[in-house]
This record gives C-alpha cells, sequence and structure tokens, in this order.
C-alpha cells in the first residue's frame, strides 16, 4: 500500500492477529486479543462471522436492519456492549449522555463477519475527542460496519495529530447526518485531515466537516484505493491542505456530489476546495464550491486523468495564484459542465477555467462570468494541445490583459456551437477571444459581442487559426487604436468567414470588422456590415491576401480620415474577388475599395455600388501609389466623389486594366472623370463591356501607357 495507508496497514494487522487467535484459542483468545488492543491503546470491538456483500445504501439493505436500544451512554462503554452483544444485521443505536467524552486513540470498529451498525446520537450535544490528547485516529471503521454520526454528534480532534481523526477502510462505511461534525484535527505530515476512506465508503448526507488540516492530501477528506464519497448535503469548509484543502479524491476512487457546499478551504499547491488525482471521478449536482484557494485550481483541480461532470452547479469566488481559478483540468483528463455556472473567480491566467496538457472540457447550457485573469483568459484559458467544446453556453463580463473572454494557446482547439462571448474585455488584445501558436478556433451559430480591447475587440489571431461558420453574428465589439473592431488576424493567421455577419463594430485605428495583417482571409458568403474605423471600415488588410466570394457582402461601413470605406488593402497586400458586393460605404478615399501598394483584382459578378469618397476621390476605387487594379468581370456604378473619379481613381505609379465583361457606369464625381480618372487622363462616359480601357504604369520609361478611348 501507499504511505497513505500506514495506518490502515495497522487495522488490518490487528484484524489479521485477532482471527489467528480466534481460530486457536476460541473465547479465551477473544479476550486475550481484547487485552492487547486496550494495552496498545486501540480498543477494538469484533464479533466473527461468515463472508457476506459490502455494505450499500440500497432499500433492501436497510430492510435488513434490526434496531437495538444500547444501554451504554458513553462511546467506550457502547462500543465494549456491541462487542460482546451484536449480531448479524444489528442496528446498534448509542444514545449518548451530553458533554465531553474520550476514546483512547486508535479505537476500531471492526466486526469482520458480521453486517453491524453503530449509530450514534444525542439530544444535547455530545464531543468525542482523544484522551488525554493522545496522537492518532480516534475510530477506524472496517468490513461490514456502518458508523453513523447523527445530530449533536462531533469528533473533535487535536492541533498536533499524527493521523486522521477517522478511518474508513476494507469496505468498511461512514455515514454523517444533519447536525453531525468532525473538526479541529490538524496533521502537519499526514493524508486526511479529518477523514481518511481507504477501500471504503463515505456518505454524508448532512453536517460539517471544518477547520481540519493534512500536511500532504485532503485537509478535510482524503478518499484513496478505489473507494467511494457521496455526499449529498453538509458542508465542507475552512479546511487546509497542501492538495484538496477540502477534498482529496485519487487512486480511481468516486466522489458523487449533490446539494452539497465546499467553502473557504486552502490548498498549497492544487485544487483549493477538490483535487482529483490519478483517475478519479468527481460527479457534481445542484451543489457549490466555493472561496477556496490554491496555488492552482483554486475551486477544483482534475489531474492525472480523471474526470469532472457537473451538473446545475456552481463554482464561485476561487483564486489561484498561478491558473485556473475555478477549475483547472490537466493532465489528459475530462471535464463536462451542464446548466452550471463558474463566476468570480479569479487566477494569473485562467480566471474561470483552465485546460492544459491534452485535456478535454465540454460546456453545455453553462454560463462562465465575472471571472478575471491578471495576464491571459479571464474567463478560459485552453493550453498545452488541449480542446474545449462549447454548446449553448454564454462566457460574459470577464477580464484580462490577453483574451479577457477565452485565450486558446499552444496548438490547442476551441469549438462553439450556438454560444454567446459578450461584454469582455482586455486591456491589450482578444476582448472576446484571444487565439495564437497554432491552435485553431471555430464558431458556427454563435455570437461575440460588445467585447473591448486596444486590438481584436471581438477576436484576435496571432499564428493561428480561424474558422466562422453559419449563422454566426461579430457585432458591437470595440477596438482601440490596434485595430479590429470584429476580428483582427495577425502574423501568419488564417480566417475563414462562411457565411454570418460582421456588424457594428468599431476601431480607433484601422479595420472596423476585420484587420487582416500577414495573414490570409477567405470570405465565402456572410456580410460585413455597419463597421468604423479611421481606415478600412469593413476590412483592413496589411501585408495580406484576401480572397472573397460566394455572393459575399460588405455594406454601409465606414472610415473616417483614411481610405477604403468597405475595403482598405496596403503594403503588397492581393485582393481577388470573384463574386459579391462591395455598397453603401463611405471614406476620404475610395468609398468602396482603397489599396496602396497592392494588388486588387475583381471578376464574374462582382458589384462595387453606390460608395461615396470624400476629398481623396475615387468613389468606388482608389489604387493609389505602386498598385495595380485589374477587372476582367463585373460592373462598377453609382458610386459618387467629391473630387476626381467617380468609379475609379489612379494614383501615382499606380496601374488600372479594364478587360473582359466589365461595366462602369453611372459614377458622379465633382471634378472629372467620373467613370475613371488616371492621373493626367480621364473617362467622363459610361464604359460598357465590350470596351477594354487601360492605364498602365511603363517602369522603363517612367511614364504611363494608356490603351482605349480617354477624354483627353
Amino acid at each position: 500500500m501507499k504511505n497513505y495507508c500506514q495506518n490502515a496497514k495497522s487495522i488490518i494487522w490487528y484484524f489479521w492477529v485477532y482471527s489467528m487467535i480466534t481460530v486457536k484459542n476460541g473465547v479465551g483468545g477473544l479476550l486475550l486479543l481484547t487485552i492487547c488492543l486496550i494495552l496498545s491503546g486501540c480498543f477494538n470491538t469484533i464479533i466473527p462471522l461468515g463472508n457476506s456483500d459490502d455494505l450499500d445504501d440500497s432499500d433492501d439493505i436497510d430492510q435488513m436492519w434490526k434496531n437495538v436500544i444500547v444501554p451504554a451512554k458513553s462511546p467506550g462503554a457502547a462500543f465494549g456492549w456491541i462487542y460482546l452483544n451484536a449480531e448479524n444485521w444489528d442496528s446498534c443505536i448509542v444514545n449518548l449522555d451530553g458533554g465531553i467524552h474520550e476514546l483512547p486513540s486508535g479505537s476500531n470498529l471492526f466486526f469482520n463477519g458480521k453486517f453491524v451498525r453503530v449509530i450514534l446520537r444525542a439530544d444535547s450535544p455530545v464531543t468525542i475527542t482523544l484522551k488525554n490528547e493522545a496522537q492518532g485516529y480516534l475510530i477506524g471503521v472496517g468490513k461490514n460496519v456502518n458508523l453513523v454520526l447523527e445530530n449533536n454528534i462531533t469528533l473533535k480532534g487535536i492541533s498536533n495529530n499524527t493521523e486522521p481523526l477517522l478511518q474508513i477502510v476494507e469496505k468498511g462505511k461512514l455515514e454523517m447526518r444533519a447536525g453531525s461534525r468532525i473538526c479541529n484535527n490538524r496533521c502537519p505530515s499526514s493524508y486526511g485531515g479529518a477523514v481518511l476512506v481507504y477501500d471504503g465508503f463515505f456518505t454524508m448526507k448532512g453536517g460539517l466537516i471544518d477547520n481540519n488540516e493534512a500536511g500532504l492530501q485532503g485537509g478535510g477528506v482524503f478518499v484513496v484505493g478505489e473507494s467511494t464519497f457521496t455526499m449529498s448535503g453538509g458542508t465542507i469548509k475552512t479546511n487546509i491542505a497542501q492538495g484538496g484543502g477540502g477534498v482529496a479524491v485519487a487512486d480511481k476512487s468516486v466522489f458523487t456530489m449533490t446539494n452539497g457546499i465546499i467553502e473557504d478551504n486552502k490548498a498549497v499547491e492544487i485544487g483549493g476546495g477538490v483535487s482529483l488525482t490519478e483517475k478519479a471521478v468527481l460527479s457534481m449536482k445542484g451543489s457549490a464550491i466555493k472561496n477556496n484557494t490554491a496555488q492552482n485550481g483554486g475551486g477544483i483541480a482534475v489531474v492525472g486523468k480523471s474526470s469532472f461532470t457537473s451538473t446545475n452547479s456552481i463554482i464561485e469566488n476561487n483564486q489561484a495564484v498561478e491558473i485556473g481559478g475555478g477549475l483547472l483540468v490537466a493532465g489528459e483528463s475530462v471535464s463536462t459542465v451542464s446548466g452550471s455556472t463558474i463566476k468570480n473567480n479569479t487566477a494569473q491566467n485562467g480566471g474561470g477555467i483552465t485546460v492544459v496538457g491534452k485535456s478535454s472540457f465540454t460546456s453545455t447550457n453553462s454560463v462562465i462570468e465575472n471571472n478575471q485573469a491578471v495576464e491571459i483568459g479571464g474567463g478560459l484559458l485552453v493550453a498545452g494541445e488541449s480542446a474545449f467544446t462549447m454548446s449553448g453556453s454564454t462566457i460574459k463580463t470577464n477580464t484580462a490583459q490577453d483574451g479577457g473572454g477565452a485565450a486558446v494557446v499552444d496548438k490547442s482547439t476551441f469549438a462553439i456551437t450556438n454560444g454567446i462571448i459578450e461584454n469582455n474585455n482586455a486591456v491589450e488584445v482578444g476582448g472576446g477571444v484571444y487565439l495564437t501558436d497554432r491552435s485553431v478556433f471555430s464558431i458556427s451559430a454563435g455570437e461575440i459581442k460588445n467585447n473591448k480591447a486596444k486590438g481584436g475587440g471581438g477576436v484576435f489571431v496571432q499564428e493561428a487559426d480561424f474558422t466562422m461558420l453559419g449563422n454566426t453574428f461579430i457585432n458591437t465589439n470595440e477596438a482601440g487604436s490596434w485595430g479590429g473592431g470584429g476580428v483582427m488576424a495577425f502574423q501568419n493567421s488564417t480566417f475563414n468567414m462562411t457565411n454570418g455577419r460582421i456588424e457594428n463594430n468599431d476601431a480607433e485605428g484601422g479595420g472596423g470588422g476585420v484587420y487582416v495583417s500577414k495573414s490570409t482571409f477567405t470570405m465565402s458568403g456572410g456580410t460585413i456590415k455597419k463597421n468604423n474605423a479611421q481606415g478600412g471600415g469593413g476590412i483592413l488588410a496589411q501585408e495580406s491576401n484576401l480572397n472573397i466570394s460566394g455572393g459575399a457582402l460588405i455594406d454601409s461601413n465606414e472610415a473616417g480620415d483614411q481610405g477604403g470605406g468597405g475595403l482598405q488593402a496596403t503594403q503588397n497586400s492581393t485582393i481577388i474577388m470573384l463574386s459579391g458586393t462591395i455598397k453603401n460605404n463611405k471614406a476620404k478615399g475610395g468609398g468602396g475599395v482603397f489599396i496602396f501598394e497592392s494588388i486588387f483584382t475583381m471578376s464574374g459578378t462582382v458589384l462595387i455600388d453606390t460608395n461615396e469618397a470624400g476629398s481623396w476621390g475615387g468613389g468606388g476605387v482608389l489604387a493609389y501609389q505602386n498598385s495595380t487594379f485589374t477587372m476582367s468581370g463585373g460592373t462598377i456604378k453609382g458610386n459618387t466623389t467629391e473630387n476626381d473619379g467617380g468609379g475609379v481613381i489612379l494614383g501615382v505609379n499606380s496601374s488600372f486594366i479594364k478587360t473582359g465583361p466589365s461595366v462602369i457606369q453611372d459614377n458622379t464625381a465633382s471634378g472629372v472623370g467620373l467613370a475613371v480618372f488616371a492621373v493626367l487622363k480621364h473617362r467622363d462616359p459610361d464604359i460598357p463591356a465590350e470596351e477594354n480601357i487601360s492605364a498602365v504604369w511603363n517602369i522603363s520609361t517612367s511614364n504611363y501607357d494608356y490603351e482605349g478611348i480617354w477624354d483627353n
């Protein structure tokens, strides 16, 4: 066995000695064994019988108990009476006198072979403690024995103990009911401050476990050795341990929690409220884990291939010094929450939840809110090739330096279906979501809204991949001077938008809807509408590639002091637009499209319509300085400008080529070139589909080569 089972070993050793003496010496052997155990400071109640099944809580088992009133009024005398008189399936009811009772350390209830239930109750408060404050455990419970603590029963430890107060081993069972208490046992170098369950059962229907301490794991309760802990009521609070301040569950053990509270506990390392290690399992329903603290996993730590499930529960006001304020899931572990709330938790990183180390987390119809991280991931941090899947859930009003709502890093994945990310705030980037390190984020039929950051108000993507699908909305987000009100895709990232809407976002810098830098943006359908920025009201692209098709709509966006009401592309960007519409956008220059040192190619059925430019000109398109605009299909019509070039204006060293079934018509300008203004030449009348016209910068002559019909 492991170190934390040394005490359990001693109990099992007593049982072995008993069995040998009984076989050889009969009743005389029983008396000899009893004397030996009393002299050793460990009073055992032992009644032999044949083999039987383990205890459980089924109705069939309850019907088999026979109530027996124990005449003794103190625990020591009662245990002695039970030793002499109890029969198989006796439920021994002990009515204790009020006051303080003492037991020698190592008192054991080991009735090998017989099923015996011992119920301790009292009409007035009773405290049972260690005799002369001797170190050691108070009561050990072994196979086929069920110890029940009822109202007014308190088991009280000492301030410098070496062992947990209660030890449940070898399929023994402890049951706590309302009004019972286990408290004030501090074990600086042991496991399980109040209760150790090794290969046993613990049912907590009510009561209180408080003010206990374990130097290792399980300040309140330590459950190990494939044991079972069922908590259907009561409170575990103000306990301390290295791991699992309130409860530690390890070694394939199972903890089921319904309508219980775990609060105000502290862990030096992991799991302020609860720690799960070594393939442990916690199933939590209708319960609360709150106000706990730890270095990592302030509320709960799920590590070592363990599993956590939460239904209609709350994890709140927990704190971690490093990661996972509310919940830490690590080491290939799995967590699932449904109808639950994780709120008001804090940490350096991952204020609400941290999922790390190839772990996975599924959230359904749950809320992650008002959590805070000093650095990244206010509501959620997903790292270390982990995965977070969210359906019908909400991440809201969380804050961090980066990734106010969620941070997804280090080759991790984040998938949302019908979820909402709203009202989150990042000091720097990623108000809603921060994505980096070749991680992947996809959202389908969800909404990202009302988030704020200096860059990427809704979503910030750096060296990562973001996919937006279906009926998804990214709206009313806000970015500061770094730009990207809705989405900012930065440095070797990809942003794929298939349908959905990006609208009503604002940026103090560029890219009211989308800002793409050194990255690739593919828009297949969908709408970018009513966004505002200094430059690139709908889209700003720098050193990037844009591919637009599928009937995409860029509509009613506005750029303030710069160009590109619908779209601005600069610094060697390339735009290929095969279909879709750019309309009703406004800017100082290039009402629909502004390109600078970049390439724009439109073809197919593309429509650039009713856009408006100010004093820089180019109602539809402004190709400014060292740019190339190729129009091999589509229509530019109904655009206006306060200056030259109602449809298209060409700047210094830029080129314009119109070929194929393309049309420029019904555009207006306050200056010249109602259709096209190309440096020294202009064209006022419409240019129909069958007519080709171009103005191409010739590097060798440092001048333009004009083709087609020009007015001058």
